[in-house]
This record gives C-alpha cells, sequence and structure tokens, in this order.
C-alpha cells in the first residue's frame, strides 16, 4: 500500500473515531430501555474507536511505533472497566459506569487526534 493511501486510510480511521466518540456521548439518550443492552452498545463503540486507533497509529507514517504503547494501556483499562461491568467488582452504578465508558473513549479520541504531534516520525511533512 502506498503512502498516501495508508494516509487516507488514517485520516478516515480519524473521522470514524471522532464520529463513534460523539455517538458514545448519546448513548444514555438513547429510546432504548434494557440497560443490558445499552451497555453491550456502548462497549463495542468503546473498542471500535480504540481499533481504530490503532490502525491509524499503525498504519500513518507520520507517526511513530511507539504511539500505539499508550493506546494499548487505554484499552487495557478499557478491558478491565469492562471486566468490572461484567462481573461487578466495584459497583459504580449504571450511570458511573456510562461515564467512565465515554471518558475512556474521549481520552482515546484524544490520542487518535494528537498521535501526529506526540509521537512524530522523521517522515513527518504535514500538521494534523
Amino acid at each position: 500500500m502506498s503512502i498516501s493511501a495508508k494516509n487516507k486510510w488514517a485520516n478516515l480511521f480519524t473521522i470514524l473515531v471522532i464520529f463513534f466518540t460523539a455517538f458514545q456521548g448519546v448513548i444514555p439518550a438513547m429510546p432504548i430501555k434494557d440497560a443490558n443492552t445499552l451497555t453491550i452498545i456502548s462497549a463495542i463503540t468503546l473498542f471500535l474507536v480504540s481499533g481504530l486507533t490503532t490502525w491509524k497509529q499503525f498504519l500513518s507514517n507520520e507517526i511513530d511505533n511507539a504511539a500505539i504503547k499508550p493506546t494499548l494501556i487505554v484499552a487495557i483499562v478499557a478491558t478491565l472497566a469492562g471486566v468490572n461491568d461484567v462481573f461487578n467488582i466495584v459497583s459504580i452504578g449504571e450511570i458511573a459506569n456510562q461515564w467512565v465508558r465515554f471518558g475512556i473513549t474521549l481520552l482515546t479520541m484524544f490520542l487518535n487526534v494528537v498521535s501526529k504531534i506526540l509521537y512524530p516520525t522523521n517522515h513527518t511533512n504535514s500538521t494534523i
């Protein structure tokens, strides 16, 4: 895959991450009454944002591979939060859980957007 094509995919992933992060913010207002369904939708959105961010950082020739490390750390924290959701190890309530998922998603989006600045390579020619 050419560098230009990789950068186009990376930019598309950034747009999708921003869209899914905004979607994560409106999940509590969805007209779905089942809390478990909302939790599943929220968790899928969170891990989708994490995966897209990792792929963007991997594909972009303008971002050093070291950018993947903090993203993976956030993904591990998200996994631990998900395990807490499933097994109720620390009961913090459904609304608080939703805020935790949204906060992790927002942090991942932040890493996606600023990774060119925080982890530039020698090949970086453009700005965000």
